[in-house]
């Protein structure tokens, strides 16, 4: 929740399009032995979106662009690809904003395909057999540019699908590869699970068996390094760069406006951690006494069998925990 409400609010209230880039099967078992061309699997990704967008335009043109990595596949497969979420259009360095609602599949797939070689040949000399051989052919190389399903005659509308995508990017980085419901069988030995593959236009139901061993290293072979960034900014997106001018004058003009308004911020943040998403989902406030309505203070927590002292009360309140901790209370107390 968190994540997710980062990154909207940073968003600016235009159309945006999801545009996923993946790799061919080829390239995949580079980037699990080198992690870093992760890096250029993003900047390739921008730079494709950045060079089709502006590529009628002259003048300044700045697009933003917000890029997200997942590595697993369906099968929880090593497959890395970048999920970008693209405002569609861009602003002129004097703050005007000119849409681009058409984005052509053609293009998008013919300079990625060029920019990412490119790169990667200049990175390993010893590859540019296997990128002349990749040059020939178009598998591998898909790109998904569909717009969103939405009617946005609104801005509510346009709000809500919006929020939307931004849950559907990024709630892959907040949780494993693959769900403990889709565990169908483990006797000690090996696992047996179960996931949807794509056929066709359709989706099957499949099952795969693995040792144990075997299963746990395909499950961390997508745990990443610490403090890699798996979301970044780009463009007007970006924490910094030189398009801050131009986005202050299409503010002031009225040519763009936040998704959500920087004075809501504060607000939305708070529902995001345990007290506000508790008011929000059930309509309670779980700090809030019951019975003289007072808020509480957090004394200690049990976990597991350990007992945790808040530090800022552990003075005053350390014996009052070992009670509460040891003895039983019936529902008045």
């Amino acid at each position: 929740m968190q994540r997710s409400n980062n990154i909207a609010e940073h968003l600016f209230n235009v159309k945006h399009r999801h545009i996923i880039f993946t790799i061919p099967s080829e390239l995949r078992l580079y980037f699990l032995k080198d992690r870093s061309l992760l890096d250029i699997l993003f900047e390739v990704s921008y730079a494709t979106v950045d060079t089709v967008l502006k590529k009628t335009f002259k003048g300044t043109f700045y697009t933003g662009v917000i890029c997200v990595a997942h590595t697993f596949s369906r099968s929880s497969d090593w497959n890395p690809h970048i999920h970008c979420i693209v405002a569609e259009g861009g602003l002129s360095g004097f703050g005007k904003w000119y849409p681009r609602p058409h984005i052509s599949y053609d293009q998008l797939r013919l300079v990625y395909k060029q920019k990412l070689l490119r790169k990667l040949r200049d990175r390993m000399p010893n590859f540019r057999n296997i990128a002349d051989e990749l040059y020939k052919h178009e598998d591998g190389f898909f790109v998904s540019a569909k717009p969103m399903e939405m009617n946005a005659s609104d801005s509510t509308t346009l709000t809500r699908d919006i929020k939307r995508l931004v849950k559907y990017v990024t709630r892959y980085l907040g949780r494993p590869c693959i769900a403990t419901s889709r565990i169908d069988r483990y006797d000690g030995h090996t696992v047996t699970w179960h996931y949807d593959a794509h056929v066709g236009n359709g989706l099957q139901r499949k099952s795969e068996t693995l040792s144990a061993e075997d299963f746990v290293l395909r499950l961390a072979q997508h745990i990443q390094d610490q403090n890699y960034r798996m979301v970044r900014y780009y463009g007007l997106y970006a924490p910094t760069g030189n398009c801050k001018s131009a986005i202050d004058k299409a503010l002031s003009n009225g040519q763009l406006s936040y998704l959500y308004s920087p004075s809501k911020h504060a607000m939305r943040n708070y529902f995001c951690h345990f007290r506000g998403a508790h008011i929000y989902r059930f309509k309670v406030d779980p700090l809030q006494c019951p019975k003289c309505h007072e808020e509480m203070e957090v004394i200690m927590a049990k976990s597991k069998g350990k007992t945790y002292l808040n530090p800022s009360t552990r003075r005053r309140y350390t014996k009052m925990s070992y009670i509460v901790r040891d003895a039983s209370f019936d529902e008045d107390d």
